[in-house]
C-alpha cells in the first residue's frame, strides 16, 4: 500500500521536530568551558565547567560572547602577570560596544570605543571578586587597510595591560 502524501508530510514534520528538539536539548546540556556567568549582570556563576583547574599562571581569562559561548583568552595574558598573584582565578571578559569613535584606521575604517566589563571569581570557590570595566585601547590593528565591503568600523580591542593592573589589587 502506498503511502499518502499527507503521511509522507507528517512523517516529514514529525522527523524535524525531533532533530530541532534534539539541537535544542544538546545545546542546553553543552558544559560550557569555563564557569563564567552567560551576561554581564549576573554574578551567579555557571555550577558545571568544563575548567577543572586553574592553569599554571594561575589565572584564565575567557571571553564571553552576547549568546553565552566563551572563548579561552588566557594566551593575552602570558608574559604580563606578575608573580605575587596569591590567589588562583577565573576572569570573565564582555564586551560592550559603542558609536563612539576613536579615530580611524586606513582610509574608511572607524575604530570604535567599546568598553569590557570584568567579572573575577576565586577559582576554587566560585566567590566573586570584584568586577570593573576598562576601556578598550584606541590603537589600530597591525595590517589593517581597510575592511570586507559592508564593514565600516572596528571595536578597540580589550587593553590587557590595563586589566593586570586591575587585577594585582584583587589577587595579591
Amino acid at each position: 500500500m502506498a503511502l499518502s502524501w499527507r503521511a509522507v508530510l507528517i512523517a516529514a514534520l514529525a522527523a524535524g521536530v525531533v532533530v530541532a528538539g534534539a539541537a535544542v536539548l544538546d545545546e542546553a546540556l553543552e558544559t560550557p568551558p569555563a564557569f563564567c556567568p552567560d551576561d554581564v549582570d549576573s554574578d551567579e556563576p555557571e555550577d558545571v565547567s568544563s575548567l577543572s583547574a586553574p592553569p599554571r599562571s594561575g589565572v584564565a581569562l575567557f571571553d564571553v560572547a552576547g549568546n553565552g559561548d566563551m572563548t579561552d583568552r588566557g594566551d593575552q595574558l602570558d608574559g604580563r602577570l606578575p608573580n605575587t598573584f596569591t590567589r588562583d582565578a577565573l576572569i570573565c571578559q564582555y564586551q560592550r560596544e559603542s558609536d563612539e569613535e576613536l579615530g580611524s584606521c586606513g582610509l574608511s575604517t572607524k575604530l570604535l570605543a567599546t568598553r569590557y566589563a570584568y567579572k573575577v571569581y576565586e577559582f576554587s570557590s566560585k566567590r566573586l571578586l570584584g568586577e570593573f570595566e576598562l576601556l578598550g585601547h584606541g590603537r589600530c590593528p597591525t595590517g589593517i587597510r581597510e575592511l570586507p565591503a559592508g564593514s565600516s568600523s572596528l571595536n578597540a580591542d580589550p587593553d590587557y595591560p590595563a586589566l593586570v593592573e586591575r587585577l594585582v589589587p584583587l589577587l595579591t
